[in-house]
């Protein structure tokens, strides 16, 4: 409340959230934002021409143009054939890991850059003692090397499906989910394909590693 008094007061600095800098907010914007009802017409269209307010002419974008990331978002969840594949539990991760490699035109700085950017947004999200988080930052701090280690390894062949791969001990993997559902009554057996209890596997045991070993079929 202090700073926000301050800033109507003398105006000040307000950090953008995409952290190109900071907007210089003047006191008299700064008074006029806090009543906008009152605000008045020339002092609108000034600020509307700075971009202090939604509307009016868009400034140049810095953002450059690139290819259709529809193709990103469908690889992100696929499963991967091979030693330490990504789990598809963490597909999210992978994906800002990847962005880089994946689309190059959009010149991102290097992994460590983007945590470092990524960090005020992740921390208030995952203040609990969890091994992966939902935030790549989170994860990144406890498996750095390993996902480096991933990024610098050749790209491995990917599954259409659960139907096409094999879990390490897989028929085994296979009767601890037939024995797991059927000691709940409120789960059934019937109608669950070996598809199914793979992936079902994975939600209910895999989640602990961040990479799994899959074959193929």
């Amino acid at each position: 409340a202090a700073r926000l008094q301050r800033l109507r007061l003398l105006g000040g600095r307000v950090p953008t959230r995409t952290g190109e800098g900071d907007l210089v907010l003047r006191a008299t914007y700064a008074r006029a934002l806090a009543d906008s009802t009152r605000m008045a017409s020339d002092l609108r269209a000034e600020m509307l021409s700075q971009g202090l307010l939604l509307g009016g002419p868009l400034p140049e974008t810095k953002r450059v143009a690139h290819r259709d990331t529809a193709d990103l978002v469908c690889a992100a969840p696929s499963l991967r054939i091979g030693t330490r594949a990504p789990n598809p539990f963490y597909a999210h991760l992978f994906s800002a890991y990847e962005l880089s490699e994946r689309l190059p035109e959009l010149d991102l700085p290097d992994l460590e850059t983007q945590v470092a950017r990524w960090r005020p947004w992740a921390e208030p999200l995952e203040s609990s003692t969890i091994r992966f988080g939902l935030t790549p930052h989170h994860t990144y701090r406890h498996a750095a090397s390993a996902i480096h280690e991933h990024l610098a390894s050749r790209r491995l062949p990917t599954a259409a499906s659960w139907d096409a791969v094999r879990l390490r001990h897989d028929a085994a993997r296979l009767q601890q989910m037939r024995t797991w559902l059927s000691s709940s009554p409120a789960a059934t057996i019937h109608g669950h394909t070996d598809a199914e209890l793979r992936e079902l596997w994975n939600l209910v045991c895999g989640y602990e590693s961040l990479f799994l070993t899959l074959d193929g079929a």
